[in-house]
């Protein structure tokens, strides 16, 4: 057996060997050093959850303690994958109000089989929030449930008890039954799992009132006996909308603003910026997927009008992430499209740069055209849900004689006043919609006529956007108003059907 001591080993060696080696000692232990103070910071942050990439940089984000996000987009845009990436990415527990049934990959229940008891007060305030009571309504609720057993089966025949001896107390009494009314279907938490042993919600099978009811009893009771986790609320414009009111706060926001000092992160998920409380402004990170902002909201989110432009355009799984006063943008998950380009040969840069321009003015006007085609098409269909709306109310009007013990005349009075609102406002609607079109089509010719005024055409552009994107939102919410007088209509129906 040969051993070669030391020196031996160095003689057998090649000298320039031993040069390189010696003369890059000091970067291998650099390296060495980088890397352990990686490792040390790495696991020393534990709660950062990687999101895609801006470029070719990584992204995180950060949730350790109690920092909250909140993520706005479009149907369709990749809010629910953004949220499901940061709750996949962390150790902490969930606890997701799914309101669609998007998160049936996780522990989820369906609030019947879940387990809640609550106190008489948070009753109260859980319905009141949810069904948006008049004060004497609320007043006749309390002393109802104060009188009665306090639990949710109980509350309407806890109303019926209350003795109403003046015509307007019978009327309040009649109004919140009738309002009530969803309670006696529904099967709520009368399971025998706890809130701590799942981690999502399934809403999706219920009325959107009775969504809005779990919800806010869901959100009380985890208030009450909250632990860390990662609270994700989707659609969170139904249980905390913008209220006109600045002074005003709802219970939601109360709770919200509360579970910070518990330790809890808050996902709230909703459309647009302005459909949701304005306490989404205290988040850590507000995630933008595609969408397209308002000049208000635009200016609410501290962004440039070139950033909204950016935005509208986002691909799905694209989104744009402001925190700390900083903006990036993110690709968190690559979408494939096949597209066909054309090359053309330009010469003259000049001639290249009036194409472009040409161009983008183009695809500007055409997309405007577009959208407004589509949204006269759904001011179309609200015209005939109106109409369809009024021959059911014709059929109510026929037997208003009728005595009834539910005052089908007040009602019908109330109901059709309501839908003369809604008539004139498709009117105005009608108007705003024709002196768009009317720009548009002015605009067609200017752009003929002359290739200047490119400026002020893309100015115009943008104020037909706010106003096509403010026109369709309140379609959205005149719908909503419709459907709910068609609700009052078919119950009236039945009540004129169940006495004759």
């Amino acid at each position: 057996m040969i051993i070669l001591r030391r020196r031996e080993i160095l003689n057998i060696l090649p000298k320039d060997f031993i040069n390189r080696i010696t003369s890059i000692t000091p970067i291998i232990i650099i390296l060495i050093l980088t890397l352990t103070m990686g490792l040390i910071i790495w696991f020393k942050s534990g709660e950062k959850i990687f999101l895609g990439f801006d470029g070719i940089k990584p992204v995180h984000i950060d949730i350790s303690g109690n920092k909250h996000i909140v993520i706005f987009g479009m149907t369709g845009s990749g809010k629910t994958e953004t949220a499901k990436r940061v709750l996949n990415g962390s150790k902490k527990g969930k606890l997701i109000i799914d309101w669609s049934g998007e998160y049936v990959d996780y522990k989820s229940v369906e609030p019947s089989e879940l387990k809640i008891d609550l106190k008489r007060e948070d009753v109260i305030d859980a319905i009141i929030s949810t069904f948006q009571l008049t004060i004497p309504q609320q007043t006749l609720l309390i002393e109802a449930i104060k009188r009665g057993g306090g639990s949710l089966k109980d509350v309407i025949n806890d109303v019926k008890g209350i003795e109403c001896k003046s015509d307007s107390g019978r009327e309040v009494k009649d109004a919140l039954l009738r309002r009530l009314s969803i309670l006696e279907k529904l099967s709520l938490f009368n399971g025998s799992k706890e809130l701590v042993e799942v981690e999502a919600i399934d809403l999706s099978k219920m009325a959107f009132e009775a969504k809005k009811l779990a919800a806010n009893i869901i959100l009380k009771s985890f208030y009450n006996n909250p632990n860390p986790r990662i609270l994700v609320i989707e659609e969170a414009q139904n249980i905390m909308p913008r209220n006109q009111n600045p002074d005003s706060i709802n219970t939601v926001e109360l709770i919200i603003n509360e579970l910070r000092k518990h330790g809890v992160n808050v996902i709230l998920i909703a459309q647009t910026p302005s459909q949701i409380s304005t306490v989404y402004r205290n988040a850590e990170y507000i995630i933008l997927h595609k969408m397209r902002l308002t000049h208000y909201e635009i200016q609410e989110l501290g962004l440039k009008p070139e950033d909204g432009e950016t935005i509208s355009k986002l691909d799905v799984g694209e989104c744009m992430i402001l925190s700390g006063g900083i903006k990036r943008k993110v690709k968190i998950k690559t979408v494939r499209k096949n597209k066909t380009v054309k090359i053309t040969k330009i010469t003259n840069r000049e001639e290249e740069v009036k194409v472009s321009k040409s161009e983008n003015r183009n695809e500007n006007s055409n997309g405007r055209k577009w959208d407004y085609d589509e949204i006269k098409m759904k001011l179309m269909e609200v015209e005939n849900y109106y109409k369809k709306l009024m021959d059911k109310m014709r059929d109510i009007e026929s037997v208003k004689i009728i005595e009834n013990p539910m005052k089908l005349g007040e009602f019908i009075d109330r109901t059709e006043d309501n839908i003369r609102k809604i008539n004139i406002a498709i009117n105005i609607l009608k108007d705003k919609l024709t002196s768009i079109e009317e720009e548009l089509e002015k605009r067609a010719i200017e752009t003929r006529q002359t290739n200047g005024r490119i400026e002020k055409v893309e100015k115009q552009t943008i104020i037909n956007t706010n106003k096509i994107i403010e026109l369709e939102r309140r379609l959205a919410d005149m719908t909503m108003r419709m459907k709910g007088f068609e609700e009052w209509v078919k119950e009236a129906l039945s009540k004129i059907e169940y006495k004759q």
